[in-house]
């Protein structure tokens, strides 16, 4: 079997194959040899040739990284519909992610971290914080000093799902490295 040889087999126009290696010129004319799954298989005038684009599959879902897990409801009669944790250590260089899942038409969300190393103020850290994948919105980026990093939105719309809260501790030899994250 080559290129512009002898026809050994026919195929309807509309039959698909497998293009097997590169295309050769016999005869003046450019020839590719095709696999047609379990069919006489052989060479083919290349401009007889149509691509098929496959559809792209479907993606699988990612589960959302929130490796320190949901904020808690803080004690409702004293919170007034405050989720957060409070004096969480963290160690020079590592990251803790949180998530805060929006389920209800909401109008504003505030979300804040706040150094909670008492007095020594020498937590130095980084905050994102990410809204919901298939929002359209960007992450939100503060960090590098040791002071209370928030984002507020107040836009009339607040994209439903989980939001990211990501915390990555500086590195401060000697601090007591401890935050509070709240969300409202």
């Amino acid at each position: 079997m080559s290129p512009a040889g002898t026809k050994i087999g026919e195929q309807p126009n509309d039959k698909e194959g497998t293009k097997v290696g590169e295309p050769k010129l016999a005869n003046g004319r450019l020839w590719q040899n095709v696999d047609f799954d379990g069919e006489v298989d052989g060479w083919v005038a290349a401009n007889l040739i149509i691509a098929v684009v496959m559809p792209s599959p479907i993606p699988t879902p990612v589960a959302v990284e929130c490796a320190q897990g949901e904020l808690p409801l803080l004690d409702p009669t004293k919170s007034q519909g405050w989720w957060g944790v409070d004096r969480v250590s963290i160690g020079d260089g590592e990251t803790h992610t949180y998530c805060f899942t929006v389920n209800t038409d909401r109008t504003s969300l505030s979300i804040s971290v706040i150094d909670r190393t008492n007095a020594a103020q020498c937590f130095l850290h980084t905050d994102e914080f990410i809204p919901p994948a298939d929002s359209g919105w960007r992450t939100v980026t503060y960090g590098g000093g040791n002071t209370t990093y928030g984002f507020s939105l107040r836009s009339g719309f607040v994209p439903r799902g989980p939001w990211r809260i990501r915390i990555t501790a500086g590195n401060t030899p000697d601090c007591a490295d401890r935050y509070q994250v709240l969300a409202h």
